[in-house]
């Protein structure tokens, strides 16, 4: 992938096949100097041609808007879901699952479990959809005080059916 952006710091970061041994590749695109954003394609199976391409972009802050896709999984309906590091402000970078049809286009929706408003800088670990389309998603936040968050959401997005902490893996 190549961006607008001259020497942008385009990349991939998560691929996952379809049934129909397509491919959809998810990264970041720079194209602009304080911009970047999730990046997802689709590829064909039996030669790499791209069959569509789009991107998905949070609010700008103060000129910046620094999101990044990363990983990738298929629901049941082939709809694409990806776990993107969206840059909020310069005290706050979120993880914000993204759900995308399966022919490409706008996100069908977001959530951002941890979305509060505080002071955090949260990070995408992992992405798997069940065959009835619930969601587990894995949220972390490294450096001092590090911890993690397991999530379930239903097929549909909204609030959590349940949530589990680094707290709640620890035995004494």
């Amino acid at each position: 992938i190549d961006g607008e952006l001259e020497l942008g710091d385009d990349f991939g970061s998560s691929v996952v096949a379809s049934a129909d041994g397509d491919v959809i590749a998810v990264g970041q695109i720079r194209n602009a100097k304080n911009d970047a954003d999730v990046w997802v394609s689709k590829l064909a199976g039996a030669d790499g041609e791209t069959i569509w391409t789009t991107t998905w972009t949070g609010e700008l802050d103060d000129g910046y808007s620094i999101d990044a896709g990363g990983p990738v999984a298929l629901g049941p309906d082939d709809s694409i879901h990806v776990l993107a590091r969206e840059f909020v402000n310069t005290d706050i970078t979120e993880v914000t699952l993204l759900k995308f049809p399966a022919d490409g286009g706008k996100p069908l929706w977001t959530a951002s479990p941890l979305a509060d408003g505080s002071k955090h800088k949260h990070d995408y670990r992992a992405v798997a959809v069940g065959q009835g389309g619930e969601i587990v998603m894995g949220v972390a936040r490294d450096g001092p005080g590090a911890t993690f968050w397991v999530f379930r959401l239903g097929p549909d997005g909204g609030d959590p059916v349940w949530t589990r902490t680094r707290d709640d893996f620890v035995t004494i």
